[in-house]
């Protein structure tokens, strides 16, 4: 039988805690409300068991958060278990116990709490609601969207649904129709609403197997009260399963007993078990999460990944068309940061932490504040204003990038890790001069979103400097995001091209003292080779930088000059010409890279006069140089030479921009436009 019933203005589709937490919102305001699930009730126990800080002051303007910290347990302290020193390789010790939360940043710490608990204090506050209807045992089967005008009027989304329930004589079926002014999808990992609406689910999942249990413990483990990483080099994690465990009847036996070897020597067992689950680590990305102007993905619909970032999705918004239009911009971004958090937590849990559970530890450490919910940003939206002052692009959605600069300790260079590492990357700088690459550290390194670290000196114009530039960094890093080779220099002499008879030519383009072959390779080796093998050899980490940041492709800038592109040879031929050639090599490192398949960018910064150590001769006390401005104003259109910020705004869209490949980016202010050009 088919019943049509009054249209609504809002259907939520899932009645999981992201569905439940929508609807509360939806309290705010005079709307209708349906939320339907095909599930009989509200979800038992297990599953998600926390509330961030974040989600908790959320809760408290709703008056939620009292019954949550009546029933749940805060989770005050942290403890970090692995392996202990000793010949006995299977046992463990307690390394590290520390605060679980920043009492700084909020007035919530995360609280334990089982998902069907929480669950029940959202159902109890909708059903004192007069405008909210929750309805279990209703499966979506169709959905239609009509066409819809430019005004906020009408019920486009049309949702069928069967309802199966138990009535006195058995099982009942009666279909309906639903029409709706807006849908918010919130059913799920496998979502039918997404699938239905053929929108892709972009990710991978992992080879590791995780168990879950939610036991009444029975344990002389001391820490048995508190968070706890464990580590065992010999059996994993508490929070992995490296040792095969296949589902059966007996599986929280099984999850048991695994996680008993864990912790060796204390024993683990239990007698009661509310619930607990065997599955692949799967991270993945809805490619839109509003994929029709009246129908939004949340939750795991929208994503999934590990339970290690303990991060979920809390829903919050109006129905003001100009507000939801935020709503793919302001959350895909922070769910892209979530997958590069989980895949390096997973990574921490499974490899690193078996070797020192202190990796672990830091780990849980650098991403604590969007863990909690504390420190994340929105980008600029018309509801975000968090430009910087100088309308920079803010690298801040991005959370492991690691870049490596040459040439570092001054010039071009220093403006290039000044930019990445204000805007939050980790930047490491070499270099020929280690004091120089010191002392930037020490100046430009502090208080700041990055950091500045200096690697030993190494001379990349040779191939030995080039490979002991890697190592070092290898050594400290397992990726890198971006790689600026800025090292260079200018020939020891110059040209005196304005004489105008061949044998005053002749004198200064070849008989002068300076002109040698040697010469001309010096120049070309830093200016041209160490950009050819710079790249070739970090290629590995480069690529590893693209897999361990979701939405990122890892980039190679390399730092030419206008001189390789206008006609004048402005009196220095071979350095002229190694700009020309470095800007052909990198055309073609980014043609063939890009044809192997890598996602990996490569591309060019052409800069005109800029103050550095090479065009002034010298660098103050800050390592930096100053150009005068009225020697440029009638040389170049811009009327000056360019700047720190000129530079950084520069390398922030080479490196942020995923569309720009193979290209050469001119910051000249105009300077070749009055040159001219090959």
């Amino acid at each position: 039988m088919m019943s049509h019933n009054a249209p609504v203005d809002l259907l939520i589709v899932g009645a999981g805690p992201s569905g439940l937490m929508a609807a509360c919102w939806a309290t705010k305001y005079d709307i209708s409300v349906r939320i339907i699930d095909q599930k009989p009730g509200r979800t038992p126990t297990g599953h998600a068991d926390g509330l961030q800080s974040r989600t908790l002051e959320i809760l408290d303007s709703f008056g939620l958060v009292e019954p949550i910290l009546k029933q749940g347990m805060a989770d005050v302290e942290s403890c970090y278990w692995g392996p202990t020193r000793s010949e006995i390789m299977d046992n463990i010790q307690r390394f590290q116990k520390k605060a679980s939360n920043d009492a700084e940043k909020s007035r919530f710490g995360k609280v334990l709490l089982n998902q069907g608990a929480i669950e029940q204090v959202f159902l109890d506050f909708l059903e004192e609601q007069q405008n909210i209807s929750i309805e279990m045992h209703k499966k979506a089967e169709s959905l239609q969207i009509a066409s819809i005008g430019d005004d906020d009027e009408g019920f486009p989304v049309s949702l069928g649904i069967r309802h199966t329930g138990q009535g006195e004589k058995g099982e009942t079926e009666s279909m309906e129709t639903i029409n709706a002014r807006y849908l918010i999808a919130c059913d799920g990992a496998h979502s039918w609403v997404r699938n239905e609406l053929g929108v892709l689910f972009e990710g991978h999942s992992d080879d590791s197997t995780w168990g879950v249990l939610d036991i009444v413990p029975i344990t002389k483990f001391p820490d048995i009260r508190q968070s706890c990483a464990i580590q065992s080099t010999v059996h994993g994690s508490i929070m992995t399963e490296q040792e095969a465990v296949q589902p059966s009847k007996d599986l929280p036996q099984a999850l048991v007993e695994t996680a008993e070897k864990i912790m060796a020597p204390y024993s683990l067992k239990y007698e009661i078990c509310d619930w607990c689950s065997l599955y692949t680590v799967g991270r993945r990305l809805a490619k839109t999460y509003r994929p029709h102007d009246r129908i939004f993905l949340v939750g795991d619909a929208a994503h999934t990944h590990s339970p290690m970032g303990g991060q979920g999705a809390v829903l919050a918004g109006q129905m003001d068309p100009f507000i939801l239009a935020t709503y793919e911009s302001e959350r895909r971004p922070v769910a892209e940061k979530l997958m590069t958090l989980d895949s390096q937590l997973v990574q921490e849990y499974e490899y690193e932490g078996t070797k020192d559970p202190r990796y672990i530890s830091q780990a849980r450490d650098s991403y604590a504040g969007f863990m909690s919910g504390v420190d994340v940003k929105y980008g600029y939206s018309s509801l975000v204003d968090n430009r910087t002052g100088d309308g920079a692009t803010s690298l801040a959605k991005h959370i492991t990038l690691v870049a490596l600069v040459t040439g570092g300790g001054s010039g071009i260079g220093l403006m290039a890790t000044q930019a990445l590492a204000v805007n939050g990357a980790k930047v490491y700088v070499v270099g020929r001069t280690q004091e120089k690459l010191d002392r930037v550290a020490e100046l430009y390194g502090k208080g700041i979103d990055g950091q500045i670290i200096a690697l030993p000196s190494a001379d990349v114009s040779t191939k030995e400097g080039v490979a002991q530039a890697h190592k070092d960094f290898e050594a400290r890093e397992k990726h890198l995001s971006i790689l600026i080779n800025n090292a260079g220099i200018s020939s020891s002499t110059t040209e005196d091209t304005e004489r105008d008879t061949p044998h005053g030519l002749r004198e200064t383009l070849f008989d002068q003292d300076g002109q040698t072959v040697e010469d001309w390779q010096a120049v070309y080796r830093t200016n041209v080779c160490q950009l050819y093998f710079m790249a070739s050899t970090f290629l590995p980490l480069l690529n590893k930088g693209t897999e361990v940041e979701y939405g990122w492709s890892s980039t190679v800038i390399n730092i030419s000059s206008i001189s390789g592109i206008v006609k004048l040879s402005q009196h220095h031929f071979s350095y002229n010409t190694s700009k020309a050639a470095a800007i052909h090599l990198t055309n073609m490192l980014a043609h063939e890279v890009s044809s192997s398949g890598l996602k990996i960018r490569i591309n060019n910064i052409a800069p005109g006069v800029f103050p550095s150590e090479m065009t002034t001769q010298g660098s103050n006390e800050a390592q930096k140089s100053a150009l005068p401005k009225e020697k440029y104003e009638n040389k170049i259109p811009a009327g000056r030479p360019g700047n720190d910020r000129d530079m950084g705004n520069a390398v922030l869209f080479a490196t942020s921009n995923q569309y720009v490949n193979g290209q050469t980016i001119v910051v000249d202010g105009g300077y070749v436009l009055s040159a001219g050009s090959l």
